[in-house]
């Protein structure tokens, strides 16, 4: 099966579905809310104890909806247990590109922990250091199986 619409839930209220539609070699994830709130709320998806975030939902036209295109390969096989709104900040995994100590980092992740920003940066030994300045400054973790130096920053 190619597809798969789940409810989606805000607390323990059904607020909206939520489309999984396998595309070629992506994932097409589409949602649409009637929550009424004037909170940022976040979609989460649920294997589990594995807890992916998708991002923000946006309103318009007086529902929240979000669409994203997620590489097949970066979910897991099954469906989702369950799929969630939020409004509290994402304690797991997001993208993330900025600027970290005057060093340009095109493609990371971040998550929040004991109230401090972690950014994790992909590392392979094998290639070149993305951000080479503050590699004495980081710490390895190994996050889904990958390779990662990770450095803690504080919130702005």
């Amino acid at each position: 099966m190619n597809e798969s619409i789940l409810p989606l839930f805000y607390e323990e209220t059904e607020c909206g579905s939520v489309t999984f539609q396998l595309e070629g070699l992506y994932y097409v994830v589409q949602g649409q809310s009637n929550l009424n709130t004037s909170q940022v709320m976040r979609l989460y998806a649920m294997w589990g104890e594995d807890v992916r975030c998708f991002g923000v939902m946006e309103p318009r036209n007086g529902m929240l909806n979000i669409r994203r295109s997620i590489p097949a390969t970066a979910l897991p096989e099954n469906w989702p247990d369950r799929v969630v709104l939020d409004a509290s900040t994402p304690n797991c995994w997001m993208r993330w590109e900025g600027d970290l100590f005057d060093c340009h980092i095109p493609q990371a992740m971040t998550k929040m922990e004991d109230g401090k920003r972690v950014i994790a940066i992909a590392y392979d030994p094998q290639e070149p250091f993305v951000a080479m300045p503050l590699f004495c400054l980081m710490e390895p973790r190994i996050i889904d199986h990958k390779r990662y130096l990770t450095i803690c920053v504080p919130c702005s």
